[in-house]
């Protein structure tokens, strides 16, 4: 059921691209009866479009759900057909941080993400398939122009990760040596030894504000060039998009169909990019 649906909400959103193409042709014709009738399907193309778009959410959430059920149910069994011996030789705690700590991660973490992704592949390849049959020359023109900008963050997110573990690493010693305070602050305070401890401390501090900055810096700069790649990426589309018009390879109104659908190309490309490895490194936990 929910890949059926993910099926027709996909053409739906793809449909779209053809709704603003009808309506830059019918604007250009000049047509006003021809425009308003246009204007009444519009509308109940619309209010299709947002029911699509809810129905894909309902039938997620009962798909996650009724799997994260199963896992309960499991995971019951599983506490009941263990043994009194090996019972008393597992912590209380383990169990209960099965079901809250690790059901939450396979959930939020795995389950969800993934069932995104078919509703993400259907849009791709019918907005694809759609792009190839207007033109098919500059919708590969365009999926190369989304495809660099790509790459480039995901360079940018490796060199982010390292900073964020050299962050974590300052944010792990000045804990400790602030441990250290707290659980010997008697002997510390007997030998009169703040100055020295404060010396470390204040020193590692100076590391981890640097180290938040700097990690503030590199997120700050990889959302700069997401953004600006983006613009490359929609203005070239529509230069591209224009020379192709003005050398009569494509109409106006198709122009508007192929922005359209070249960022819905765009959009679960960059998706995939953010979700597979994300998937990948759960799935090998």
């Amino acid at each position: 059921m929910y890949l059926f649906i993910c099926i027709i909400a996909a053409g739906t959103q793809v449909g779209l691209a053809f709704v603003y193409q009808a309506i830059s042709k019918s604007v250009l014709e000049g047509n006003l009866q021809r425009f308003i009738r246009l204007c009444f399907f519009v509308l109940l193309y619309l209010l299709f479009d947002a029911l699509m778009d809810y129905l894909p959410r309902l039938t997620r959430a009962r798909l996650v759900q009724s799997v994260t059920m199963d896992l309960r149910n499991k995971l019951v069994e599983n506490v009941e057909s263990t043994s009194i011996k090996d019972m008393n030789q597992i912590e209380s705690t383990f169990f209960i941080a099965r079901l809250i700590n690790e059901l939450e991660v396979v959930e939020k973490g795995y389950l969800n993400p993934l069932a995104r992704i078919f509703l993400s592949v259907f849009v791709f390849v019918f907005s694809l398939i759609s792009a190839l049959t207007l033109q098919n020359s500059f919708t590969l023109i365009v999926v190369v122009l989304s495809i660099f900008p790509l790459a480039a963050l995901f360079l940018a997110k490796r060199i982010l990760s390292g900073k964020k573990s050299n962050m974590l690493d300052k944010q792990k010693r000045f804990l400790e040596k602030y441990e250290e305070l707290v659980y010997k602050f008697l002997t510390l305070r007997i030998f009169n030894s703040f100055p020295f401890i404060n010396r470390r401390l204040f020193s590692l501090n100076d590391r981890l504000r640097d180290s938040k900055v700097d990690y503030a810096s590199a997120q700050g700069k990889t959302y700069g060039v997401s953004y600006a790649l983006g613009n490359i990426v929609y203005t070239g589309t529509w230069i591209v998009g224009g020379i192709y018009v003005i050398t009569s390879s494509l109409t106006f109104p198709e122009l508007i169909a192929m922005t359209q659908l070249m960022s819905m190309i765009a959009g679960p490309i960059q998706y995939f990019t953010d979700s597979f490895p994300e998937l990948v490194s759960r799935k090998n936990c």
